[in-house]
């Protein structure tokens, strides 16, 4: 009996471990599961959200941002275009009659002076051709001379001095003819400029009439050749000031003025042609580039200036952050020209007002934000 006794006990207890194990097994499975779901929210919570949520509490998250005022200044009223590179002079350098290369006197890309011999072509015959015409020229010239030597004399008719004197003035241009054949056998340089890359030719090529040889241009000064809505034709005027960029030179610009300006408004388009020449640069600027044309056709001594980092864009609208009583408002605004980091506010601005230029990607319209010690001094003014 007391076996049997021991033996109840005995089972007794290890029900009651057993009972305990599970009990803290699921203990400690509750409080992990807890733990992990409560990470996993915490995480999953945006910034936003959590600022959203604590509007509603007694502690809100005041967003850092750097703000500066909306300033009066003066900005250039500038009309915009785009427009094409052109050399000041351009000709492609051709022959007139076929022949063979002798020598070739200049280097692609290097510059020539006006009258510089580029091509020379094999002139042997052309040589040839100017002795013969110039015996004939002679010949001629001492038969007319002793024509019109007689003829004072009476010895001769006029008929005679009349038909050696034509005779000689055929011989006078046949010899110029020689000699005009035979300058042709050289290539000069028209004016100062730059030689490009010569076409497939080189000594001993024979090359037939009117062939492509090289493209000769004068880059100093290039001009841009663009176009204007016909409207501002009364605002546009013979010396305006002009900037240009070009791509490849980002950031950078050149000045120049108008030079020319279209006699006839394009029937179709509406557009005024207009040419500016490009009063300084050093030779880098190549015909045929895309050009970003603005023309100074104005001042405004009274523009709302605000950073133009300051704005954000949805499609074509434009939008900014200002602070009023301590929170981000959200205004829709109408910007005008923009030039040097700094847009023209056209409408939905006010002098003084505060608009966020940093730390904006983290504030929404209704946000409440602290503005930093150096937000409300300004900016420089232009």
């Amino acid at each position: 009996m007391v076996g049997l006794e021991k033996s109840k006990e005995n089972n007794n207890s290890n029900v009651w471990v057993i009972f305990l194990g599970a009990l803290s097994f699921l203990l400690i499975v509750s409080i992990g599961a807890y733990i992990i779901v409560s990470y996993t929210s915490a995480v999953k919570e945006s910034p936003e959200a959590t600022a959203e949520k604590s509007f509603g509490g007694s502690r809100e998250r005041s967003y850092p941002v750097e703000a500066r005022e909306v300033e009066i200044g003066k900005m250039s009223k500038i009309l915009n275009s785009i427009g094409t590179l052109v050399a000041h002079q351009s000709v492609d350098i051709k022959t007139d009659m076929p022949g063979r290369v002798r020598k070739i006197l200049f280097n692609d890309g290097f510059s020539v002076k006006k009258d510089d011999v580029l091509i020379e072509f094999e002139d042997d015959l052309q040589k040839a051709k100017l002795k013969q015409a110039e015996a004939s020229y002679a010949l001629n010239k001492a038969k007319f001379d002793r024509t019109q030597e007689l003829h004072g004399k009476q010895y001769t008719s006029a008929k005679d001095k009349d038909k050696d004197l034509a005779e000689l003035k055929q011989a006078e241009a046949q010899l110029d003819i020689a000699r005009v054949e035979l300058a042709k056998t050289k290539l000069l340089a028209p004016f100062d400029g730059a030689v490009g890359i010569m076409k497939n030719i080189s000594v001993g090529s024979y090359v037939q009439p009117n062939t492509d040889i090289v493209t000769l241009v004068n880059l100093n000064p290039i001009k841009v050749d663009f176009k204007i809505p016909g409207a501002y034709l009364k605002v546009i005027k013979v010396g305006q000031k002009v900037k240009i960029s070009v791509d490849g030179y980002e950031g950078e610009t050149v000045a120049g003025e108008i030079e020319a300006i279209d006699s006839k408004v394009d029937a179709i388009g509406h557009g005024l042609a207009l040419r500016a020449k490009i009063t300084s640069q050093d030779g880098t600027l190549k015909p045929g580039l895309f050009a970003r044309v603005s023309v100074i056709i104005g001042e405004n001594a009274k523009s709302l200036i605000i950073p133009e980092k300051a704005i954000e864009r949805n499609g074509n609208e434009e939008f900014v952050l200002t602070v009023a009583n301590g929170r981000a408002m959200k205004k829709q605004i109408i910007t005008g020209v923009k030039e040097d980091g700094r847009a023209e506010v056209l409408k939905g601005l006010k002098p003084k007002e505060l608009v966020i230029i940093a730390g904006q990607q983290q504030v929404r319209d209704g946000y409440p934000v602290t503005v930093s010690k150096t937000a409300a001094l300004g900016f420089n003014k232009k």
